[in-house]
């Protein structure tokens, strides 16, 4: 149960129960008896757009948005998501990039045999192309450029910079049933 005393704290509630609002979205039907599995269970219900998970083994609650890619955002808009979803600095003040990790976009360098490659960036790792379902996953082709302390190099558009090897290329190869 959260043992959170609803009938003193402001802060944490309204209309008699848990005020817990994520992604301007309010989690209705929480109260202090609730358990973590109910909690989980609203807050995935919801439209808030996030999928929430407690994590057992460090007894931290997590939260992933459900799209992908870069430029995704999770907003903890009340003082109880705050508390159970976000990080304390040193001072014990919530802060929303703490503990955060960004979702990035996928990066693909299609090469069409014709000498012209163009460069794909997409949302997510599933891809139509060209007719074809492409799923990528992983890391290969290259390596982002590093400086001598291992740092990654961002070009001017405030992008990691990609060193293509063609030695570690992926390759396959189709062609149109002209018959049909």
């Amino acid at each position: 149960a959260l043992g959170i005393d609803l009938s003193s704290d402001p802060e944490y509630t309204k209309n008699g129960e848990a005020y817990l609002k994520i992604n301007g979205v309010e989690i209705k039907g929480i109260n202090a008896d609730s358990s973590i599995k109910d909690i989980i269970t609203k807050i995935n219900n919801s439209k808030a757009g996030v999928k929430a998970t407690y994590l057992d083994a460090t007894g931290q609650f997590m939260l992933v948005t459900n799209e992908t890619g870069e430029g995704r955002e999770i907003n903890l808009d009340s003082k109880l998501a705050q508390d159970l979803f976000g990080q304390k600095n040193a001072a014990g003040d919530y802060e929303a990039d703490l503990g955060v990790t960004n979702g990035k976009n996928a990066l693909v360098s299609v090469s069409y045999g014709n000498g012209v490659t163009v460069d794909l960036e997409r949302s997510s790792n599933t891809f139509n192309l060209e007719g074809m379902s492409v799923t990528v996953s992983g890391v290969f082709g290259g390596n982002w450029k590093t400086d001598a302390d291992g740092n990654k190099v961002q070009g001017a558009d405030g992008k990691d910079i990609w060193e293509y090897d063609s030695a570690e290329t992926v390759t396959f190869s189709a062609r149109a049933d002209v018959d049909k």
